[in-house]
C-alpha cells in the first residue's frame, strides 16, 4: 500500500456530530415548601413536623468512595443501583475488510479500493449501567460496570479507577477480537475530543485514565442519582376574632387613685 494512501477509517474534516441530548437535570429539582408557625399573639397554632418536599426529578451528583460505602451498605450485592456517566462516550472499533488496485482505462490512472468496516458504540449521558464488580486486588480500585443488560462479565465491561480527587473516572473500555485497538472520545467525535489514557492529566498516581489531551482536558466519570422524600402533616387551626368592645382587664387597675388630668 503506498505512504501516501489514506485510511478508510480517517473521519472527514470538520466533522461534526448532533449535540448532546441533555439527561437527567443536574441540581435545582429538589425544592422546599417552608411552613411557618403562627406567632404567640395571634389565637391560634401551628404544628410543623417537616417542612421539605421533593420533587419527581432526581439531581445527580459524584460517585465518591463515601457514596460508594453508602450504596453497599444499602445493596451489598449492587444489584438496585444505577450509575450513569458524566458525559456522553463514543467508542469506536475499527477492521480493515482488504484492499485492491487497477488500472482506471479512461484515464490509466491507478484506482486504490479499500474496504473496512466500522462500529460505533455510543454510551448517552442519562444511560443507565449496573456495577458488576468492585476490584480492589489493586492499589487502585476499579469499578466494572456494564451498560448493556447482555453484558455481565468484565471482559465487556467498562472500568472505572478511583483517582486521587475522589472520583471514578474511566480507565477501560471494552475489545472486540479482531478489530483494532479502540478510539475513545467525549461528547463527539473530533481530534480534540479524542480521549487517551494518560497520566499526565489523570490526577492518579497510581493508573492512568483517558483523558482529552488537546485543548480543555476533560474526562468522563460515574455520577449516581439521589432524591429526598420527606413527609409533611399541616393541622390548621381557624382563629376565632376579637369582640368590637373596648377590653379591659379589672386587676390592672384595682386599688390604684384616680389621677387628676395633665398629672404625672
Amino acid at each position: 500500500m503506498p505512504s501516501h494512501a489514506k485510511s478508510v477509517f480517517e473521519p472527514p474534516r470538520n466533522r461534526r456530530r448532533a449535540s448532546d441530548q441533555p439527561g437527567a437535570p443536574q441540581g435545582g429539582g429538589l425544592f422546599a415548601v417552608l411552613a411557618k408557625a403562627v406567632s404567640g399573639s395571634l389565637l391560634g397554632g401551628a404544628l410543623l413536623f417537616a417542612a421539605a418536599l421533593a420533587s419527581g426529578c432526581a439531581p445527580r451528583e459524584y460517585l465518591t468512595p463515601g457514596g460508594l460505602t453508602e450504596i453497599t451498605s444499602l445493596d451489598p450485592r449492587l444489584e438496585m443501583i444505577r450509575v450513569y456517566p458524566s458525559a456522553k462516550l463514543i467508542v469506536i472499533y475499527e477492521r480493515s475488510l482488504g484492499q485492491g488496485f487497477d488500472i482506471e482505462r479512461s484515464q490509466g490512472a491507478i484506482q486504490e479500493q479499500q474496504k473496512g468496516r466500522r462500529i460505533e458504540v455510543t454510551i448517552p449521558r442519562n444511560l443507565r449501567g449496573a456495577i458488576l464488580e468492585i476490584d480492589r486486588s489493586t492499589e487502585t480500585p476499579i469499578l466494572w460496570v456494564t451498560f448493556d443488560q447482555q453484558c455481565t462479565t468484565r471482559s465487556c465491561a467498562y472500568g472505572f479507577a478511583l483517582t486521587d480527587d475522589g472520583l471514578y473516572r474511566l480507565y477501560s473500555v471494552p475489545g472486540i477480537q479482531g478489530y483494532a485497538d479502540p478510539k475513545v472520545y467525549r461528547k463527539q467525535v473530533s481530534r480534540r475530543r479524542r480521549m487517551d489514557r494518560t497520566k499526565v492529566f489523570s490526577r492518579s498516581r497510581s493508573v492512568p485514565v483517558y483523558f482529552t489531551t488537546r485543548g480543555l482536558t476533560a474526562s468522563v466519570a460515574l455520577e449516581i442519582k439521589r432524591t429526598e422524600n420527606v413527609e409533611v402533616e399541616t393541622i390548621k387551626v381557624q382563629g376565632t376574632g376579637v369582640p368590637g368592645q373596648v377590653i379591659v382587664n379589672p386587676d390592672a387597675t384595682q386599688g390604684e387613685p384616680q389621677k387628676e388630668p395633665g398629672q404625672p
